[in-house]
């Protein structure tokens, strides 16, 4: 267990430093969920993204969308879905997803859609799909 514990906080550091001078660095910083805590006393911010391919390093966000959950209930008025500008052709990935480079022709930057996003995280654990 100290082993896991360890590997987790450097695991943290590493993406914290990746994460400064971003608009989601301020989520690093805030206190990942206790031990103690119950987890239908916890607030968690359920995440889903759409990417132009698999590969995170060299594909982009195409679509962010998130809604939290309170006291173990969905709540849908925090419900939230951004279409996130690209600079690279959606491609074959339309298959997936359905979103065409028309669709997000003046969409929202990714600073200003994660930004959005950091500020809905607060107090809340974040929970994504695939969250590499």
């Amino acid at each position: 267990m100290v082993l896991y514990k360890l590997q987790y906080w450097l695991k943290k550091r590493n993406w914290y430093r990746q994460a400064q001078r971003t608009p989601i660095a301020e989520l690093y910083a805030q206190p990942s969920l206790s031990g103690g805590t119950k987890v239908i006393d916890q607030d968690f911010l359920v995440v889903d993204c759409e990417m132009s391919g698999l590969d995170p390093k060299s594909n982009e966000l195409l679509s962010l969308g998130w809604v939290r959950v309170k006291n173990g209930r969905i709540d849908y008025a925090t419900r939230k879905h951004l279409l996130v500008h690209s600079k690279q052709t959606v491609g074959e990935s339309i298959q997936i997803h359905g979103l065409c480079d028309q669709r997000l022709a003046g969409a929202s930057s990714v600073s200003m859609a994660l930004g959005l996003l950091a500020k809905h995280a607060e107090g809340a654990v974040l929970v994504f799909h695939h969250a590499v």
